[in-house]
């Protein structure tokens, strides 16, 4: 009886060998691995019983499965993304006529980045002062927002109230008044975003909250994907850049009217074609000429009174720029033409790139 209690006793593990044995096996249920442990002495015969004993299944434990990971957020698919990228550097190229026009000043705008991410990630990004606002579609299910840094705020301000719309040091943060003014160019910016969807569905917008910093927005949870879509802008001299970010699933009402050949045309062919806003088209803007290179001393400015006349060389007639928008456009001559006034335009102003 003393015998068979010894033997019966050197096939019980004690704890220090059970948690050494773990310790020495994790991740591993590899009967193989266990045998030869046990044939070169390292470990008792009792593991390797227990790891080649019939599971509850009755299934040997020596299958290794893979790790799987519950959390991965739900992608949208390649097409998807594909079709609304087109469609974003199509509002991109429409928004550049569009605030050109309300700016009365050449603004140019590209989509630089789309991309898809955790919001979370997302957030690491933003580095010094922002205005960040939170717009709400109606018929979506969740909001988004436009990020526009505090800089490029006041300088487009400072056009909008008239002012040369040039590069200069912004403030630490936004007046209620300047808060506004951005509103209204928020505005004109989503306007144009609801004509790019407007063949899908109509998007009435409106802005729902406003903050400094992007850690106060709750659009969603950090491990939620986000489509985050960044524009350059360059207007004159200046260049920066600002965000427009929804949610993932805030498409659904969007792609749940996209068919597979609209998919399949964006994904193949990029939707090349232009998008033909009529509004836009019918807009009046104001033309102006000018002459350039007269020179006159002060004296003779002070001495100018009522019925005096300034003289210019005829050579000046035949470089007479016409100005459309406060922007130089066209070299012409001037003459008449069916009893009227008019300029003949021999050259076109190529658009100036910022720091040529």
């Amino acid at each position: 009886m003393a015998s068979e209690f010894s033997e019966l006793a050197s096939q019980v593990l004690s704890q220090d060998e059970i948690e050494s044995l773990l310790q020495q096996f994790a991740g591993t249920s590899d009967v193989a691995a266990i045998e030869e442990q046990v044939s070169s002495g390292k470990a008792p015969a009792a593991i390797l019983q227990q790891a080649a004993a019939p599971g509850p299944t009755g299934l040997r434990r020596n299958v290794k499965l893979p790790r799987i990971n519950f959390r991965v957020p739900a992608y949208l698919k390649r097409r998807q993304l594909r079709f609304l990228e087109v469609r974003t550097d199509q509002f991109a190229r429409q928004l550049t006529d569009r605030l050109s026009l309300y700016l009365r000043k050449e603004v140019k705008i590209e989509l630089s980045e789309f991309e898809t991410l955790k919001f979370d990630d997302l957030k690491a990004r933003f580095e010094g002062p922002h205005y960040f606002a939170e717009i709400k579609v109606e018929g979506f299910p969740v909001n988004g927002f436009i990020q526009i840094p505090v800089e490029m705020g006041l300088l487009v301000i400072d056009r909008m109230l008239g002012g040369t719309g040039e590069k200069f040091q912004g403030k630490g943060g936004l007046t209620e008044i300047e808060v506004v003014l951005l509103d209204q160019l928020v505005g004109h910016v989503m306007d144009q975003w609801a004509l790019i969807w407007e063949d899908l569905l109509v998007c009435r917008h409106r802005i729902v909250g406003h903050e400094s910093e992007i850690g106060h927005l709750h659009i969603t949870s950090g491990l939620n994907p986000v489509i985050s879509s960044l524009f350059k802008l360059r207007i004159g001299t200046y260049e920066g850049e600002f965000r427009l970010v929804f949610p993932a699933v805030f498409w659904e009402p969007i792609l749940s009217r996209v068919n597979e050949t609209i998919l399949a045309r964006a994904q193949e062919q990029g939707e090349g074609s232009e998008f033909n806003n009529e509004a836009m088209m019918k807009l009046k803007l104001t033309i102006k000429a000018k002459w350039e290179g007269h020179q006159m001393t002060a004296r003779e400015l002070g001495a100018m009174k009522p019925g005096d006349y300034i003289y210019f060389n005829r050579s000046q007639a035949s470089r007479t720029t016409v100005v459309v928008a406060d922007l130089d456009k066209f070299i012409g001559l001037i003459g008449e033409a069916d009893g009227k006034r008019a300029i003949q335009i021999e050259k076109v102003i190529e658009s100036k790139k910022p720091n040529e």
